[in-house]
């Protein structure tokens, strides 16, 4: 697939008309509208490109003209209607509303097929597609309709006031491309696992691929589904399953692999269908990880791939890719917390955020082929911006000379700005580097915390509610 460098609008129009969905993605409901569900995810997209939120920043991008293109190809859309565009969100809110979550995530899904579908060798190791799995939670917005479905965190010290959402990513090695993300309740009668969702994101994964997950994952019914599926695995194991499985192996010496049965034992995988006779033939592997200034660590996993143990603990090590991938979702492209009110609307947020990232990292996977680099070397954050920047221009040029021009400018200043080759251990302290507010969290509704306040105010007066004269609050 030939991609435009610099314009994640005119890739996403490509991908549209490849998976064959154009003439109904672009239907307007009227000549009066606007809004086909074409420009409304795209409205989104653009947003999450920017790491901006709300209907009200999707307006504003729509009428400087960050749209054209999408809404050029509406079917029924009367021309230069957009220049009046009304600042009110009202039309965009219910255009939203009416796309439907499955057919978001069956179009995300298949492009996302076609982004990863060119089997070039920076994308393959010995053959097969490598995965990386990992999960997180995302914040939401509490709202009514939000606390219905996801629950917030409850201890010893009561309710949290935000709700959450548990997250599980599936990320390519090599480009960082990821699949649709699952997601599900991380609190409450309906919770949901990363077990639950590493097994649903199964299904996506292209055939014959090889997945890679932590210990908290390495379990039997995650092999089991993978082998089911024709996958291989390489999973970490924690010390206790591992002397399970292969007690004198576990025991002795610093390096081990052996060939194993692993049988099954039960599960509290409730909607897995396992026989009790199940059972997997592959290898543990046991290794200790040596590092100068540091203590050695003992890592012990099972897989079903043939590859040679030291190659398959490299490829392991590459697994704080995903972490990296993770912090770009929630904190460049703006995932860490969803101000959605509605669970439908959550859901959308959430793949079209995820879509927005890939776009603009197979515009980079492209971009480090052509400059002979690793995709990895690329930074995202510098990258997003240079893709705004020149992408514009680039809609915006009126020859084939000034394109490439802006190309060639483009490819510059990505090489130029790559991230360095690190050779010594960089150790950062998990601390803040500011003081935080004296202020307590807030863990009742806003109605009711309105209300204590209003109280506070009759009890202690002007002064004392103001001032640090009264802590009561």
């Amino acid at each position: 697939m030939q991609m435009e460098f610099g314009g994640i609008e005119r890739l996403f129009i490509e991908l549209i008309d490849q998976v064959g969905e154009g003439d109904q993605l672009f239907q307007t409901r009227s000549r009066e509208g606007i809004f086909s569900p074409a420009l409304t995810m795209w409205l989104s997209i653009n947003c999450w490109a920017k790491g901006e939120k709300g209907l009200a920043a999707a307006l504003e991008a729509l009428q400087a003209g960050e749209a054209s293109e999408v809404f050029e190809r509406n079917t029924k859309t009367r021309r230069g209607k957009i220049k009046g565009v009304s600042t009110n969100s009202g039309g965009l809110s219910r255009a939203r509303e009416r796309l439907k979550l499955d057919d978001i995530r069956q179009l995300s899904q298949r492009m996302n097929e076609l982004l990863i579908r060119e089997k070039t060798p920076e994308k393959l190791w010995r053959g097969r597609r490598v995965y990386l799995f990992d999960g997180t939670v995302v914040t939401l917005t509490r709202n009514a309709k939000v606390l219905e479905e996801f629950k917030p965190i409850r201890n010893q010290h009561g309710e949290s006031y935000t709700p959450k959402i548990l997250v599980g990513c599936c990320h390519e090695v090599f480009s960082g491309i990821a699949l649709n993300p699952r997601f599900g309740a991380y609190r409450g009668k309906a919770k949901t696992h990363e077990a639950k969702l590493f097994v649903d994101v199964m299904d996506e994964v292209p055939e014959s691929s090889l997945l890679i997950a932590d210990r908290g994952l390495g379990i039997f019914p995650i092999a089991y589904e993978a082998q089911r599926r024709n996958h291989q695995i390489l999973v970490r194991l924690s010390s206790t399953r591992a002397n399970a499985l292969a007690r004198q192996a576990y025991a002795k010496g610093e390096y081990a692999d052996r060939e194993v049965v692993w049988k099954f034992s039960g599960s509290k995988m409730k909607e897995l269908e396992i026989p009790k006779d199940a059972q997997l033939s592959g290898r543990f592997i046991k290794w200790t990880a040596k590092r100068k200034g540091s203590a050695p660590l003992k890592l012990f996993f099972f897989t079903t791939s043939s590859e040679p143990a030291k190659d398959l603990i490299d490829l392991y090590l590459q697994r704080e890719r995903i972490e990296n991938d993770i912090r770009t979702l929630k904190y460049t492209i703006g995932l860490e917390r969803l101000i959605s009110k509605s669970p439908p609307i959550i859901g959308q947020e959430l793949l079209l955020g995820v879509l927005a990232y890939n776009l603009i990292r197979s515009i980079m996977t492209q971009a480090a082929k052509e400059l002979g680099l690793d995709a990895r070397r690329i930074s995202f954050t510098r990258a997003v911006r240079w893709i705004q920047l020149f992408g514009n221009k680039i809609r915006d040029a009126t020859s084939a000379e000034e394109i490439e021009d802006y190309r060639k400018r483009f490819l510059t200043a990505l090489y130029q700005q790559k991230l360095p080759k690190r050779i010594k251990q960089r150790i950062e302290p998990r601390k803040l580097a500011r003081e935080r507010q004296a202020y307590p969290l807030m863990k009742k509704s806003r109605a009711e915390e309105q209300k204590i306040a209003k109280k506070i105010l009759s009890d202690n007066g002007h002064r004392g509610y103001l001032t640090s004269v009264s802590r009561k609050y």
